[in-house]
Order: structure tokens, then sequence, then C-alpha cells
């Protein structure tokens, strides 16, 4: 299995994540090779957490999975919190798209098929946020309320926050409607930064990089500490899944305190 890490996250000797690929596994066709979400009925999936689980040496049970459907909605995990999610879909946390924690190996996880998994890591506190974060998560800031509520819970302080937007459909790919581009333009002030017309398409492209990273400097997050991995899902559908090259199968981010 073939794992993606952030350079400046892999710097922290008592930090562990990663960013999962399609790359080994046990899926067959059509979610080849190494899908790890439990929403498209692939029997696979829960063998191929556990091999994630066994290179991460960390059991199953102390991860946390999430059903995403779109929100700024962010939860605090405890111990309660661990293994929902992992073997079954309807244990998994409801109705949310990220997830903060202070608690030792307990991983959390964020999953992806062109929408923008972000990591987050307090340096000086010892906290770690995974969020999931598409279009409509993106204009309603849920990377930007994500560290807000670790200042506001933690006391977290921006200089000290690290973080990793990982692998996603990139600007080249991610063409979008009027309808969405009318959306962008009413919601972040920023849109003319991270909103533009391809004149070869016809058609509006949206920044979700960009766009994740002006929320976390808008925060006071310093741009030394934000790492972009600059990985198009729809360019590199050999490594990731991508929603736009009708792929079924997800990839996952996570990240843990050892």
């Amino acid at each position: 299995m073939e794992l993606f890490r952030f350079k400046n996250l892999s710097e922290f000797n008592d930090l562990e994540h990663f960013v999962s690929t399609r790359k080994g596994g046990f899926s067959k066709p059509p979610f080849e090779f190494n899908n790890m979400s439990l929403e498209c009925n692939d029997i696979h999936t829960i063998i191929n957490r556990k091999e994630l689980s066994e290179i991460l040496n960390l059991p199953l049970e102390n991860f946390v999975y999430q059903y995403q459907t779109h929100t700024k909605n962010v939860i605090i995990i405890n111990q309660s919190h661990k293994g929902r999610g992992t073997t079954d879909i309807n244990d998994a946390l409801q109705d949310n798209d990220a997830m903060i924690t202070s608690e030792k190996q307990i991983c959390i996880v964020a999953m992806a098929a062109d929408c923008v998994p972000v990591l987050l890591f307090d340096s000086e506190n010892k906290i770690v946020a995974a969020i999931h974060s598409g279009w409509k998560g993106t204009i309603q800031e849920i990377t930007k309320t994500t560290v807000q509520k670790m200042i506001d819970e933690f006391n977290s302080k921006p200089e000290n926050i690290f973080a990793g937007i990982g692998p996603s459909i990139g600007k080249c790919c991610y063409e979008i409607g009027n309808e969405v581009a009318e959306k962008i333009k009413s919601k972040l002030e920023y849109s003319d930064k991270v909103l533009f017309f391809n004149n070869k398409t016809q058609k509006f492209h949206f920044d979700l990089w960009l766009a994740n990273k002006l929320q976390l400097e808008k925060i006071g997050i310093n741009t030394k500490n934000i790492e972009i991995a600059e990985i198009c899902t729809k360019c590199n559908q050999d490594f990731y899944y991508s929603a736009r090259n009708n792929d079924l199968g997800r990839f996952s981010a996570g990240i843990f305190l050892k």
C-alpha cells in the first residue's frame, strides 16, 4: 500500500499522518484497488482499512470515521468515539465534516475523491484535526471554522499550527457551472483570487487549494507552515480516486498523536 505524506508534518516525531492512494489494497473492479469507503458496497474496504492500520501500527478500533455531508460541522473527538464508523457506515459520526482531538492514539479520518482533505497539527498544545472540504465546505470556510474551534476549545495559537492541504481536484480540471460560480462570489470575499473563467473550456474554474490556504492565512497561520500537495486527483487517476472520472472508490487522509 502506497501512502502520501506531507514533508512539514513528517518532521514531528510525536505525530503520524497519511493520505492513502489507490495503489495496493484488495478491492476488485470497479473499486480497484485500495478503496477506503464503506459507502459503495465494496466488501474489501474493511480488509483495506485493516491493512492500513497494520502499516500505521494502530488498531483499527482506534480509528474514527465520519459520514460526510458537505457541512461546516466540526466535532471534538474523545475516547468514547473510538472505533466509530470503522466497520459500519451507519455507526460513523453523522452529518459531520471535520474532527479535532487531543487524545493520543486516536486516528481521525477524512474521505475524499476530488474534495480537499486538510490535516492540521498544533505542535505546541498537541492537537490534531482532519477536514473534508469540497466546494460547499470551502465556501462555508470549514477549514477556518475548524482552526477557530481549536483556538476556542484548546487555546491553540495559529502560529503553532501546521497544515497539509491534500490531493484533490486542481484548478486545472475543476470546472463549475455559473450557479456555483455565483455562490462562490457571494460567499467568499477573496473569490477573485480563486475563481477564474477558462476561455478554452468556456467554464469557470475553482481553485480549492488556494481557497483553503487563504482561509488558513486569514486566521493567522504562517504561510511557511502550510504545505499543499499540488496533486490533482483527476489528472492522477492511477494514484487517486476522482469522482469527476466516475470513480466509485474513495481515498482517506488521517492523522493521530503517537
